[in-house]
């Protein structure tokens, strides 16, 4: 009976795990609806255009841990399990040391090249000045690296066993930077002020963060006393393949952006992203439940259960296919009136092209999911190089594409690579979890709501013959004693 507190306790923490992811999504979900509308009505589509543009510049710097964060966020929960918090400063200062030194020499680095270089003519910005392209851009960076902290202090959360209260914190400050943001521009802020208000909010965020993390846990703290480049040199090459992974993410969602703004021009950057947007309304959903099922394909992968593991995998995979292909269905229908609606008309969009993009989502639910497995055993390292290749190639086909096409190219490039990467993975998970792809595919071929109602009727019919086979119809029912819990 020792093992009953201890799985409520993991049952406990699943779920405010899911119900922080829960409330992460929520949040992107109201950050992407909201800002379209706002942005395009008070700062006009050629503004908001090079406002993408800026945005999507420093998302490079969130590189700058090459994954370091994440190998290090495992490592201090197996050293504060075994007691060891000494170790996990000194791993918690080595990531912080890492990171920020890291950052802070791309920054530099990147103010040196725009007061050297004019970046206006490259990216073909042409309403903001250089001066202010200059100042948006110094501003979004130090804000991304704020989010770098952020992120770190929600990995010593994580090793006290309080995931889900780290998440929800960085969530929260999530949402308050863009509703200060949201204000600023709604007041009238251009650019330049709007990136400074951003990057406050976000950083006053982070100081009360931290104030809180020590005050709970005394001993985590910023600084370079506990900091050991042995520890470093130790977690280089996995985090190098974590890397591959945001690597890919930016190239595919920003590059794209700025693909197509060069070849196509800022017009058709809003229109591509407002379209991505609403497509990927349908891929919201999976990432609660891959989030929340990952650390259950660790453990029994741990214990060298492949059966559990192979039911997890084909559980999640069902459950996150039928869902995006509901909400695929739905958006295929809905989804021009959506993003006629939310736009008030400012943004015109091609129904074909939305199809293509709700194919290639549905495309990438496959592998995205079944990546899971690779990613929870940290068997990732051919996956994150077949994906950062296919996300580097989908820019380059696209550009070429772009010139016959227009935006259906880029749509094409997309799904090309994401059929390659569904591929690929599928053959590297159903090898990891021992499994065929006939039985995979006869175990996910039905919603998951067909399966419930077997179950349900299953049970129905046992009980109903269990009273047919145990009770005399003449029998007179004991009474019902209430239970004494």
């Amino acid at each position: 009976m020792t093992g009953v507190p201890e799985q409520q306790s993991l049952v406990r923490r699943l779920m405010y795990g899911v119900g922080a992811n829960a409330f992460g999504q929520i949040i992107t979900i109201i950050i992407q609806i909201v800002s379209v509308p706002v942005f395009l009505g008070f700062w006009g589509i050629n503004l908001y255009g090079e406002w993408l543009v800026l945005s999507a510049i420093p998302s490079y710097l969130s590189l700058s841990d090459i994954g370091f964060g994440s190998v290090a966020g495992n490592e201090m929960i197996m050293l504060v399990a075994r007691g060891e918090r000494k170790k996990a400063l000194s791993v918690f200062q080595s990531s912080w040391v890492l990171i920020s030194g890291i950052s802070m020499i791309i920054i530099l680095c990147s103010v040196l090249v725009m007061k050297l270089f004019p970046l206006g003519p490259v990216f073909h910005i042409k309403i903001m000045s250089a001066y202010d392209i200059q100042f948006v851009l110094f501003f979004l960076m130090l804000q991304i690296l704020v989010s770098l902290q952020i992120v770190l202090m929600a990995a010593a959360y994580r090793a006290e066993k309080k995931y889900a209260k780290g998440i929800f914190i960085l969530n929260t400050i999530r949402f308050s930077a863009f509703f200060a943001l949201t204000l600023a521009v709604i007041n009238g802020a251009q650019p330049p002020y709007a990136a400074l208000i951003f990057f406050s909010v976000m950083a006053i965020g982070a100081v009360g963060m931290y104030l809180n993390l020590r005050r709970s846990y005394s001993w985590v703290s910023f600084g370079f006393g506990a900091a050991r480049l042995s520890i470093v040199k130790e977690f280089v090459k996995p985090a190098f393949w974590f890397m591959a992974f945001p690597a890919g993410q930016i190239i595919t969602l920003q590059g794209m952006v700025i693909a197509i703004n060069i070849v196509l021009g800022p017009v058709a950057a809003v229109i591509f992203s407002t379209i991505r947007t609403v497509t990927r309304l349908a891929f919201q959903t999976m990432n609660i439940l891959v989030n929340s099922i990952s650390p259950e394909i660790s453990m029994a992968f741990g214990n060298g259960n492949i059966p559990l593991v192979r039911y997890l995998h084909r559980r999640i995979f069902q459950a996150s296919f039928w869902g995006v292909a509901f909400m695929v269905s739905v958006l295929s229908f809905s989804g021009q009136y959506l993003i006629q609606f939310w736009t008030r008309g400012r943004v015109s969009a091609d129904h074909s092209f939305i199809l293509l993009m709700l194919l290639a989502i549905l495309v990438n639910a496959l592998w995205y999911v079944s990546s899971s497995v690779q990613l929870s055993i940290n068997k990732h390292q051919r996956v994150a190089l077949r994906y950062l290749f296919t996300s580097v190639s989908s820019i380059c086909a696209a550009i070429v594409l772009m010139k016959f096409m227009g935006l259906h190219g880029v749509a094409f490039a997309i799904l090309s690579a994401d059929i390659v990467m569904t591929v690929f993975v599928m053959k590297e998970s159903l090898l990891l979890t021992q499994d065929t792809l006939y039985e995979f595919a006869k175990c996910v071929n039905k919603p998951p709501i067909a399966i419930i109602v077997s179950k349900v009727k299953q049970t129905g019919l046992l009980v109903l013959f269990s009273l047919k086979k145990n009770v005399n119809p003449g029998a007179k029912l004991a009474p019902v004693q209430e239970s004494k819990l």
